[in-house]
């Protein structure tokens, strides 16, 4: 009956296989509120899918959990890759206001507010490509990782920063310092 695109039938579905989608969920995503996502995830994709479910091979409930399952890891992996990210960004944060880097060790404390001054006036994504790339030392696809851009954008915003950083320490040059650091 779902099959054929049963309103009521879906409803029925819903209320025998829900709480075994969020307790799936809660296994696998150790969160209630991301339990719940999956929930309206998986039913508006066994919505979209309906027809394709096949009695002969597995049983609805088989069919349901397959989908929730697949759901979880898809989100499970998207929480990872934000959580790379947030580090990624306190990473950023830390170098860029960590006054013992290498940096401040070999260079005059002069040079070091001109170069932050510069950096300052950089675009954000500019600015935080190139402190994960050369403060951090991560290579282009971790930087791509991330920011969660492509490896060919980091190269860009790697390429204008460095020349918008060295216009802006030509010799004579006065900065002053940009107040969207």
């Amino acid at each position: 009956m779902m099959v054929l695109g049963s309103g009521r039938a879906f409803d029925l579905l819903y209320v025998r296989h829900a709480t075994a989608v969020r307790r799936l969920g809660v296994s696998m995503l150790r969160s209630l509120d991301a339990a719940d996502d999956l929930v309206q995830e998986t039913f508006l994709q066994l919505w979209r899918h309906r027809a394709g479910y096949v009695a002969q091979r597995a049983a609805l409930r088989t069919w349901v959990l397959a989908i929730a399952r697949n759901r979880a890891i898809d989100m499970a992996r998207a929480q990872a890759r934000h959580a790379r990210r947030i580090e990624a960004a306190r990473e950023l944060v830390r170098v860029a206001n960590d006054s013992s880097d290498p940096l401040t060790e070999t260079v005059s404390r002069d040079e070091v507010s001109r170069l932050r001054a510069a950096l300052a006036h950089l675009p954000s994504a500019q600015r935080r490509t190139l402190v994960l790339a050369y403060g951090g030392g991560l290579t282009h696809p971790q930087v791509a990782q991330c920011t969660g851009v492509p490896v060919g954008t980091v190269k860009s915003r790697l390429f204008f920063g460095r020349r918008s950083i060295a216009r802006h320490l030509e010799p004579g040059r006065r900065l002053e310092r940009s107040s969207a650091a």
